[in-house]
C-alpha cells in the first residue's frame, strides 16, 4: 500500500509545470475559539488556536506561494494540551481569489507525507484539476516526518537493515537476519513504549476534525490516495456533517476481510502485475530487459544476486532483496515499467545503482543516506490501527494457495511465517476502525481493475460502506492511483469539484490514455548535431515526471553549457522558421524558451549539471551521461488541450 509519488526536484517539477502553463495558451495546432464538543472525542471547554499561516522556514521550505503552519494536538484525545502533545506540520497553497474552501490531502502509505505531496504536486492538482478557488492544504500526519517522525532506528540501523537477504547462505548473511528480525518491534517499544497506540487512523482523523475547526470550516473537502482513502472513510464515518465532498484514488478498505484475503489480496496484486510487465516486456523492442521469457531471466539474475551481490561505487551492495523491492516499487505504475527493465539489464551488466534507486524510492531513502519516516512510522500506524494479521487457522493450506496464485513472490514463505500475529512486539489489541458513512455529501471513489496494491474488490466494499452518495469510477488500466495519470480521472475530478459538483454515475468506465503520436511536421524540427546524444523517452520522461500520454517530448543530452545549447538552439529553431516567444510572456521561465511557427509551438527545456544530480539522473543512478546537460523538446497536440 506504501505510495511514493511525484519524488522529482523543483527545477523538474517547475519544468513540468512550465510546459503545462504554456500549453495552456497556445498549442501545437494565534487565537482562541471556545467550541463545545462531543464528550468522548474531546474534554469540555477545550481550546483550539486559531491557524496562523506564514512564510515557510527550513532546509526544505518551499517558497511562495506555499504558506506554513503549525498545530498542536494531544496525543491522547480526551486529554487537554497541557498532556503530552504532538505538533503538526501543515503547508498550504492558497487559492486564487477568494476561497470557496480548504481541500485536505493525504498520499497513503500509511506514513506518506502530506507536506511534500501538496509540496510537490498541489501545483499541479490546481492546474489539471481546476481547484484554483480551493485553499490545497497538505500535513504530516502524526508520527510522519515533519510532525513528531517516528524514528526508532538510526539512519546508520536503517541502511544496515534494509536489504537483509530472506534467504540467508552465509554466517554472515544468517547474523544479519537474525538480528534484524525483531529490531524494529524492540527499538520502538524501548524509544516509545505504549504510546504507539495512539498513532492509530482514528487519531489522526480526530486531529483532521481539530484542524478543520482552526480553519474556521463547517465542512472540510478530501483528496485522498491508498491508504489515504480508508483515512478518509474513518473521518468521514466520525464526522459526517463536516464531510463537504471526497475524492478517493485506490481505495484501501481492511475491514472485513478474513485472515486468508488479508494475507493474499496484495501479493496476489503484485504477482498479475509483474506477469503484465514481463508480457509488455517480451511484446516491446524498446524495452532492454526483453527475452522469450522475461519471468524467466528476471528469475535468473535475482538467484544471481542471491548467490553474490554487486557493489556499486559507493560501497553499498546490491542483493536480491534490493530487486525485488525494486521491482514491487515499478510495478505501482505503468510508467515505471521500462525504468525497471533499464535498471535489470544495467544490474546485468554489474551497474546496480538504478535499481537501488528505485528500492530506496520504496522506503523513503534519500541521496544522501538520509530516511523519511515512511517505514518506520508506517509499521507503526498499522498496528496502532488494527491492521495486525493473526495467524491462518492452516498455515499449510494458505502456502499452498499462495503458491497457486502468487508462485514468484511466494516462493521463499513457509508455515513457519505465520507462527504469531504481524504487529507481535507493538500492539496487538487495537481494532480496525469500521467505515459506515451516513452523511449527505458526495463520494467519488477510484478503482483500478489491474492496482497491485489496492485490488478493485476493495474500493467496491468502501463504496458500499460509504453509503447511497458514495460513486464507484472503474478505471480499466494498470496501476494504483490515476489522478494526474489519467486524463478521464483528472476530468472527472475536475467536474466533481466544480460549481455543480457533478457525481458521476455509479460504474462509470475509465479506460487508460494512449501514449501521444509524435506530431507530422516534427521532422521539421532541428536535428541531432554531434555535440548532442539521443535518450530514450520510455526511460527519460518517467524519471522527470513528463507524462507520454498528455505531452509528446523528445529527449537529448548536450555536452555544451546551458546558455551555449539555448543560443545553438535559437539559431536553429530560427532557421526552420520559428520565432522566440517574448521571454516575460505568461508561461515564461528562466530555464525554457517557447517557440512558435504557424500555430505550432514547441517547449525547450535544458536541465543543468546540479538539478540532474539532485535528482538522480546523472549515470549510472540516472539516463545522462556526466559531464552532459538534459535537453527536453515537447509540444502537446491541439487535441490533449
Amino acid at each position: 500500500m506504501q505510495l511514493t509519488l511525484f519524488t522529482h526536484t523543483v527545477a523538474i517539477r517547475r519544468a513540468a509545470l512550465a510546459f503545462a502553463c504554456v500549453f495552456a495558451i497556445s498549442a501545437c495546432a494565534n487565537n482562541s475559539s471556545e467550541v463545545d464538543f462531543d464528550d468522548d472525542v474531546f474534554s469540555p471547554g477545550y481550546k483550539v488556536d486559531t491557524i496562523s499561516w506564514g512564510a515557510c522556514t527550513g532546509d526544505d521550505a518551499p517558497e511562495k506561494p506555499f504558506e506554513c503552519a503549525s498545530f498542536d494536538v494531544p496525543l491522547r484525545h480526551g486529554e487537554l494540551l497541557d498532556e503530552d502533545i504532538i505538533t503538526l506540520a501543515l503547508v498550504r497553497l492558497p487559492a486564487e481569489g477568494e476561497s470557496r474552501g480548504v481541500i485536505l490531502t493525504n498520499p497513503g502509505g500509511p506514513g506518506g507525507s502530506g507536506f511534500d505531496l501538496v509540496v510537490n504536486a498541489g501545483e499541479s492538482l490546481v492546474q489539471s484539476l481546476d481547484l484554483g478557488d480551493y485553499d490545497i492544504i497538505g500535513f504530516d500526519p502524526r508520527g510522519v516526518d515533519r510532525s513528531g517522525g517516528l524514528r526508532c532506528l538510526s539512519d546508520e540501523q536503517m541502511d544496515k537493515y534494509l536489504y537483509v537477504d530472506g534467504t540467508p547462505d552465509t554466517p554472515e548473511e544468517q547474523q544479519l537476519y537474525d538480528e534484524s528480525e525483531n529490531i524494529l518491534e524492540t527499538e520502538c517499544k524501548k524509544k516509545y513504549g505504549d504510546t504507539i497506540d495512539y498513532y492509530s487512523t482514528l487519531a489522526t482523523a480526530k486531529d483532521m476534525n481539530l484542524m478543520r475547526i482552526a480553519l474556521k470550516q463547517d465542512v472540510i473537502h478530501y483528496i485522498g490516495v491508498s491508504y489515504g482513502t480508508y483515512l478518509g472513510g474513518v473521518y468521514a464515518t466520525q464526522f459526517p456533517e463536516h464531510v463537504g465532498s471526497m475524492f478517493l484514488d485506490a481505495p484501501f478498505d481492511p475491514q472485513g476481510d478474513t485472515v486468508e484475503e488479508s494475507f493474499l489480496t496484495q501479493i496476489t496484486g503484485f504477482e498479475e502485475s509483474f506477469n503484465s510487465w514481463a508480457k509488455w516486456c517480451e511484446s516491446e523492442a524498446t524495452c532492454e530487459f526483453t527475452s522469450n521469457d522475461v519471468g524467466a531471466r528476471w528469475d535468473q539474475l535475482l538467484q544471481q544476486l542471491d548467490d553474490t551481490s554487486i557493489n556499486t561505487a559507493t560501497g553499498r551492495e546490491v542483493n536480491n532483496a534490493v530487486m525485488e523491492t525494486a521491482t514491487v516499487q515499478a510495478l505501482y505504475s505503468r510508467s515505471y515499467w521500462p525504468l525497471l527493465a533499464t535498471a535489470l539489464a544495467q544490474t546485468e551488466k554489474g551497474t546496480g545503482e538504478p535499481l537501488l534507486r528505485l528500492a530506496d524510492r520504496y522506503n523513503g531513502r534519500n541521496e544522501d543516506g538520509t530516511f523519511s519516516t515512511v517505514d518506520q512510522s508506517g509499521r507503526i500506524i498499522r498496528c496502532a490501527s488494527g491492521f495486525g494479521k493473526e495467524p491462518p487457522a492452516d498455515p499449510e493450506a494458505l502456502v499452498k494457495e499462495l503458491r497457486e496464485k502468487a508462485p514468484r513472490f511466494s516462493k521463499d514463505i513457509t508455515a513457519d511465517d505465520f507462527d504469531e500475529n504481524t504487529c507481535s512486539g507493538f500492539t496487538e489489541d487495537a481494532s480496525i476502525s469500521t467505515i459506515r458513512y451516513t452523511g449527505d455529501a458526495p463520494i467519488v471513489a477510484v478503482g483500478g481493475e489491474k492496482d497491485p496494491a489496492t485490488p478493485i474488490r476493495w474500493a467496491e466494499e468502501m463504496v458500499t460502506n460509504l453509503g447511497s452518495n458514495a460513486s464507484l469510477v472503474r478505471f480499466t488500466g494498470e496501476g494504483h492511483s490515476q489522478l494526474l495519470t489519467s486524463s478521464c480521472v483528472d476530468g472527472i475530478a475536475r467536474d466533481f469539484f466544480g460549481d455543480n459538483q457533478v457525481l458521476p454515475d455509479n460504474g462509470t468506465t475509465c479506460d487508460p490514455d494512449v501514449p501521444i503520436e509524435r506530431p507530422s511536421w516534427w521532422d521539421d524540427f532541428p536535428a541531432p548535431v554531434p555535440s548532442e546524444t539521443v535518450l530514450d523517452a520510455a526511460v527519460v520522461g518517467p524519471a522527470v515526471g513528463i507524462d507520454a500520454t498528455h505531452i509528446y517530448a523528445e529527449y537529448r543530452a548536450t555536452t555544451l553549457t546551458a546558455a551555449a545549447a539555448f543560443a545553438d538552439y535559437r539559431r536553429r529553431f530560427e532557421a526552420v522558421g520559428f520565432e522566440i516567444a517574448d521571454p516575460k510572456a505568461e508561461g515564461a521561465v528562466e530555464s525554457a524558451q517557447f517557440f512558435y511557427r504557424r500555430g505550432q509551438s514547441i517547449a525547450l527545456l535544458i536541465i543543468d549539471e546540479p538539478d540532474l544530480s539532485e535528482g538522480q539522473l546523472i549515470q549510472p543512478s540516472g539516463p545522462v551521461p556526466e559531464g552532459s546537460r538534459l535537453v527536453i523538446l515537447a509540444c502537446v497536440p491541439a487535441s490533449q488541450e
